[in-house]
Order: C-alpha cells, then sequence, then structure tokens
C-alpha cells in the first residue's frame, strides 16, 4: 500500500481532498507462484518429443489506482464519494498452459507445436482504465488451442 497518497481537492473524486493512502498498489499481488515442468522424449533420426506444462497462481489484486474495494467512502471533509467498487478487483486465480513440441520433425530444422493457453478458461483483468465517461476493463485471451510450424535455418 502506498505510505501517502492525497488527491487535492476539489477534483473529480470528490470536493474535499481524497486520501488514497490505505490503497492497494495496482496489478501488485502478494503471492504469486510458477511451475513448469519440461520432458524430453528422444526418438529417431535426431528429433524428440518435448512435454511442456506450465501453472501460475497470482493472489488477488486491485488493477486501479482509485477504485479499489477498500477506497475511502468520504473524503477528507466527511463529504460522502462514490470511490469503493469491486469492478477493478481480480481475484485470486490459477491458470494453466501446455506445449507439446516435435523437434526436428521429418528433417532438420523442421520443429511442429501444438499448444493451449489460459487452459482453465479464467477470465483476466489484463487492463483498466476509469475516467469521466466511462470506465473501462480489457480481459485476457479465452482458452486457446494452436499449431505452429517453425522451419530454422
Amino acid at each position: 500500500e502506498y505510505d501517502e497518497f492525497i488527491v487535492e481537492g476539489p477534483s473529480a473524486l470528490g470536493n474535499g481532498d481524497v486520501d488514497l493512502g490505505d490503497n492497494e498498489l495496482r496489478r501488485a499481488p502478494d503471492v504469486t507462484l510458477n511451475l513448469n515442468v519440461n520432458y524430453v522424449v528422444p526418438l529417431k533420426n535426431d528429433s524428440d518429443l518435448v512435454f511442456n506444462l506450465g501453472y501460475t497462481y497470482t493472489d488477488d489484486y486491485e488493477t486501479n489506482v482509485v477504485f479499489q474495494t477498500g477506497s475511502p467512502t468520504t473524503d477528507l471533509l466527511g463529504d460522502p464519494v462514490a470511490l469503493r467498487t469491486e469492478n477493478f478487483h481480480q481475484d485470486g486465480f490459477g491458470n494453466v498452459n501446455a506445449t507439446i513440441t516435435w523437434r526436428n520433425a521429418l528433417t532438420r530444422g523442421v520443429d511442429v507445436s501444438l499448444w493451449g493457453r489460459n487452459l482453465t478458461d479464467e477470465n483476466i483483468i489484463v487492463y483498466s482504465l476509469s475516467t469521466a465517461e466511462a470506465n473501462t476493463v480489457i480481459w485476457s485471451e479465452p482458452r486457446s488451442y494452436g499449431l505452429n510450424f517453425n522451419y530454422s535455418f
């Protein structure tokens, strides 16, 4: 959290000064965890299969500097301010990504990969912005799959 964060009034937040000192830092979870596992299976003709599984855990966090679940409900004059909201709060989440790669498939320098991202299909707030006109939230990509062909020379 901030040591001190005073927004001087009058402002878009209220008539008096607003103390946001107890607000959380934006996109700063208390806990993050990353775990990746690779397993390689050698095949004939100098090729191999590479299995990769990745897991990430991210604790809950706020995505907006001003509008947070713990924002003040009054300015320093005691007048009400409408800052407290859960609209920009991201709950904790776990996410899984996986890839299977056939290295040197068929010939040297050709790799074929089958991949999946966000396999847990989490809705994650990537970015948020609030203005006087509108509130905007950008979400992460949904679960996705793909196939890549790479040629190195």
